[in-house]
């Protein structure tokens, strides 16, 4: 949302269709993620990373949905946010590309981050202790 923000600041066209754009994006994609997460906790209660590992297993369909919400998180071409992330960085490129570029390091950031986490907790094998109750 901070790029929303930037994209009125900067106050051009370019930048305000991008944050407008992006704002219902966000309302999509967020809502999505929400819903997403609660299903999760409600079938192992709790929201612990450590717990979620091999549930592409147990909840492929929920696997797959988690997934498309996640790289349409990070607007990944073809996704809703992709138009509109790309209109916001171009919007703040015009007023100053040192901010853009800094936005971009924070972007590719997220991006490492979603999918690590995504990794783990549905593709990394059950093989603890604490965890193993929850494959019942």
């Amino acid at each position: 949302m901070s790029l929303v923000i930037l994209g009125i600041i900067v106050s051009n066209f370019v930048g305000l269709l991008g944050s407008v754009a992006m704002m219902l994006a966000h309302g999509i994609v967020s809502s999505g993620l929400f819903v997403a997460v609660g299903v999760l906790y409600e079938r192992t209660h709790t929201r612990l990373i450590k717990y979620f590992v091999g549930c592409a297993n147990l909840m492929p369909l929920l696997t797959m949905s988690l997934f498309i919400l996640i790289i349409s998180n990070f607007s990944i071409p073809g996704s809703v946010s992709f138009v509109s992330e790309i209109n916001v960085l171009l919007g703040i490129f015009i007023s100053s590309p040192l901010i853009a570029a800094i936005c971009c390091i924070g972007l590719f950031l997220c991006t490492g981050y979603s999918l690590r986490f995504f990794g783990v907790a549905f593709f990394q094998a059950l093989d603890t202790n604490e965890n193993s109750h929850k494959t019942n």
